[in-house]
């Protein structure tokens, strides 16, 4: 099968899937209620800058590539790390763990 909306691995139209920052969430199985959902969800996204929706109807799903901006970055921590693995290894033996 051919996937017309698949785009070349490299060169100056590479697919933005490569890059870890773009899915697919296909609409197959999903009813009409549930599409406008998707669709009430991430239209907002969108207009806040933090993703870039297409709808794509031939192949029936939404095209979905993630910004940076999507989450806020997190302060880098200042406190040493202080575990050992020691440590890890009496977590996971742990009762109850």
């Amino acid at each position: 099968m051919i996937n017309g909306n698949a785009a070349a691995a490299d060169g100056d139209i590479a697919s933005p899937h490569l890059t870890g920052g773009t899915i697919d969430i296909a609409k197959q199985g999903l009813s009409a209620k549930e599409i406008g959902w998707f669709r009430a969800y991430l239209i907002p996204l969108e207009q806040q800058g933090k993703i870039d929706v297409e709808e794509e109807f031939r192949q029936s799903c939404f095209h979905i590539s993630v910004y940076k901006s999507y989450t806020e970055p997190k302060p880098a921590s200042r406190e040493p790390v202080t575990a050992t693995p020691m440590d890890s290894a009496s977590m996971l033996s742990a009762p109850g763990q």
